[in-house]
Formats: C-alpha cells, sequence, structure tokens
C-alpha cells in the first residue's frame, strides 16, 4: 500500500509540474504584432521606379491601389525616360511613409534630360504594403540652344548656359592609347546625349560628327546666379534683350573632364553610379552588341573592370542590370545567332566599383 501511494503521489507531482510549465508557456506566448516595416515599404516604391524605367507599366501599376490609377488619364512612359534614380529622404508616420527619389530622365530625341523629385507614398493595407500616392516636381532641366547646353531651375524661369560648343575641348588623347603621343580631333558638330548626376552638380555630355562621339564630365558651379530679364520693354526688345545676353552669358561649368573618344558606336545613355564616383556608359557597337564602359569621374581614366576581356563583344551583351551603393550589376547574354557561346558566363554579376571584382550571383 505504502508504495502505491508513494507512486501515486510521485504522479501527482509531475502532473502538476507539467500542467504550470504548460500554463506558464501559454502565458508567455506573445500575441503576433502586426508592425509597419519602412524598408517593405522602401523596396516596394523602388521597385515601382525600376519596371517604370524598364517599361514594364503592368507591374508597376500592380503595386497601386485602384484608387490611384483611376486618377491618371493617360499612363505611358512618354519620350522621356527614366534611366537612373536614387533614395534622397525617407519620412515615416504610423503606417505609411513617404520615400522620396532623385530620379533621372532622359529623351530619346534630342539631347535634353531632368533631374526631377519624386515622393511615392506606401500605405500598409492589413497584410499587404500598397503605394497610395505619387507626386513628381523638376528640379533641373538640361536642353540645348544656339550650339549651348543650358539649364533651368524648378522647370522654369531664365536658363543658365552649361557650355558651349565653342568652350569645349578642341583635341584629346585618346584612351585606347597606352602611349599618349599624339591627341585627335575632338568631334563639335552638336551635343549628342546628355545626363545629371543625381545631386546635379555634375553632367555626362557627348558631341558628336558623323562616326565619331567624344565623351565628357563638366562639373557645375551653382553658385552663379540668372541675371533677371529687364522688365518695361516691348516683346522685340525683350527678344533682342535676351539673345544678346545668351551671347554675353558666362558658362557655368567650372571644368570639364575629358573622358573618351568613340567611333561607330550609338551611345544609349550615361548612368553615374549612386555615389556618383563613376560614369557608365551604355552603347551599342556598329555590329549590334550591346556594351558599357565605366569611368572615373575625377579624372574620366577607364575602371579596368577586365568586362571586354571576359566576355567578347562579338559573342556577349553586357547591359547595365541595377545599381547599389558601391556596386553595380551587369546582365551577361549571348548574342543571337553566334557561335560558341560559353553557357557558364551567361547571367547577372555584382562588380565592386572599388574593388572592380565581379562575383556571378
Amino acid at each position: 500500500m505504502k508504495g502505491k501511494k508513494f507512486l501515486i503521489n510521485i504522479l501527482l507531482i509531475l502532473l502538476n509540474v507539467l500542467m504550470f510549465t504548460g500554463c506558464k508557456n501559454i502565458n508567455n506566448k506573445k500575441p503576433e504584432v502586426n508592425i509597419f516595416k519602412p524598408t517593405t515599404a522602401m523596396d516596394i516604391a523602388k521597385s515601382y521606379l525600376e519596371n517604370i524605367s524598364k517599361g514594364e507599366l503592368t507591374k508597376a501599376n500592380d503595386l497601386c491601389v485602384k484608387e490611384l490609377l483611376n486618377e491618371n488619364k493617360v499612363i505611358s512612359t512618354g519620350t522621356s525616360k527614366i534611366v537612373a534614380y536614387n533614395v534622397d529622404n525617407l519620412i515615416e508616420a504610423t503606417n505609411s511613409v513617404y520615400v522620396v527619389f532623385n530620379v533621372l530622365r532622359s529623351s530619346n530625341t534630342q539631347p535634353k534630360c531632368d533631374l526631377d523629385s519624386f515622393a511615392i507614398k506606401v500605405d500598409k493595407l492589413e497584410d499587404d504594403y500598397k503605394i497610395t500616392e505619387v507626386k513628381a516636381v523638376n528640379k533641373k532641366q538640361v536642353f540645348v540652344k544656339n550650339n549651348g547646353l543650358r539649364i533651368t531651375e524648378d522647370g522654369a524661369g531664365d536658363s543658365q548656359l552649361i557650355v558651349s560648343l565653342n568652350n569645349m575641348p578642341k583635341d584629346v588623347y585618346p584612351r585606347e592609347n597606352k602611349v599618349m603621343l599624339y591627341k585627335e580631333i575632338v568631334p563639335l558638330d552638336e551635343f549628342g546625349t546628355i545626363s545629371l548626376s543625381y545631386t546635379g552638380q555634375k553632367i555626362a555630355m557627348s558631341t558628336v560628327s558623323k562616326e565619331n562621339i567624344f565623351i565628357a564630365i563638366g562639373y557645375l558651379d551653382e553658385g552663379k546666379v540668372v541675371q533677371g530679364s529687364i522688365a518695361g520693354q516691348s516683346s522685340n526688345e525683350a527678344g533682342s534683350s535676351q539673345e544678346l545676353q545668351e551671347l554675353l552669358d558666362k558658362p557655368i561649368v567650372k571644368k570639364v573632364v575629358p573622358v573618351d573618344l568613340l567611333k561607330d558606336v550609338k551611345i544609349q545613355n550615361f548612368i553615374f553610379s549612386q555615389e556618383e564616383d563613376d560614369l557608365i556608359v551604355e552603347y551599342i557597337e556598329k555590329s549590334g552588341s550591346k556594351r558599357i564602359k565605366i569611368y572615373k569621374t575625377e579624372d574620366g581614366t577607364i575602371a579596368n573592370t577586365k568586362i571586354d576581356t571576359m566576355f567578347s563583344a562579338e559573342k556577349y551583351n553586357v547591359v547595365l542590370d541595377g545599381l547599389d551603393k558601391k556596386a553595380i550589376y551587369i546582365n551577361v547574354s549571348a548574342i543571337e545567332g553566334k557561335d560558341g557561346i560559353n553557357k557558364e558566363l551567361l547571367g547577372t554579376y555584382k562588380l565592386d566599383l572599388e574593388k572592380l571584382e565581379m562575383t556571378k550571383k
């Protein structure tokens, strides 16, 4: 009997311990909190701009609430495409966030570019993140007038002369030459592709003449103020005064850094790295292959990336696929109809802009 009583007592003690532990675990379980994550919201805003830049409007629209889409009468990318962007600011609220971007646009039809500010609001609606508001304002616009690059602030007002064809270098040393023994004449028939940096303090520009293209980087002096037009003039007098003012304009470019002379190619885009230390040039060769070159913005020297040696221009396309703070992503694909393609080389690579090392994703 005593043995049975002892066994029963032991079992009761164990049962009480298990019940107490179970209750404690139940009480210690924290209720799941539906927390708003700003980083997730920022990724949604980035995906929206990325899809817009690639012309994938359906994917971009899927990230927005229906009410926002219903307010848009025309949904298209227009003639001015987004070529690059970076995050400028993040403004957080309780269950939403405004992500402010510096957005660079480039024209498909003429030497013209814009630096815009996009404010994209992302709200957490139940378990989903959706874009509820998109606002854009123009910060700077660059265009060609009378053989000069001119810039306006906030999309209106008088323009300032950045540089004219007459102010550009007349001859430069070609980058392809290892020994700088002679210079080549710079093609100066007209301006070609242009693009501002995210801060608007640098501009990548090109001048062209037939099959020759000259690439340069200009550093802007934003301290110079545009003089206002003279009031109380007739339209003819005002027009003459404006023409005279443009003739007397002094360029606001502090220095022009020669970058390279290219032949038999078509420039697609100029894109600055996120830190603005590098300039990525997207171009198409005469054969049709898509390629990129990377130059240092400080002195215009070409970065030794080994892209051309790893991926032959005769067999592979190399295009820019994305930007990171200190790196870029490139996509390598086979040129259609070419033999001897190494399929292991195809894919996406991350290129560290400081170490100039490539890793396949």
